[in-house]
């Protein structure tokens, strides 16, 4: 299943993705301080420092995305076989993400939006 998944994943044009987190990291005004508290830098997500910024890309809505079409509160016990599904899903999106050097994340605000991020070193070498 999650094989099937990861296949479907695959086709979504990773290649922009990643490009679009640069574009979004690169953005950020001001490298943050060593040690400065986020606040002093908005236009940075958490885990950007003096050496790169993260950059994100919004996938969707996390009912958009996968298989049950649910959010599901972590204490509900319902729909064992869709969460599965949903889990299995979850796992492929993690190894897409792995793959392309990023991670997977939920919005601060809203839980059910779900973004590929990944850290950009400002270092030369890596831009």
């Amino acid at each position: 299943m999650a094989q099937t998944y990861k296949s479907q994943i695959m086709a979504w044009g990773w290649r922009e993705i990643v490009l679009d987190t640069r574009a979004d990291a690169i953005s950020h005004r001001g490298d943050p301080e060593p040690d400065a508290r986020i606040a002093e830098y908005p236009d940075c997500a958490e885990g950007c420092d003096a050496e790169g910024h993260v950059g994100s890309y919004y996938l969707g809505k996390h009912w958009n995305l996968f298989p049950s079409g649910r959010f599901y509160a972590p204490w509900s016990a319902t729909y064992a076989w869709e969460r599965r599904k949903d889990q299995a899903y979850a796992v492929a999106l993690e190894a897409v993400a792995d793959k392309y050097g990023g991670w997977i994340e939920s919005g601060e605000g809203d839980p059910t939006d779900v973004y590929f991020c990944r850290y950009w070193p400002t270092t030369p070498r890596y831009n």
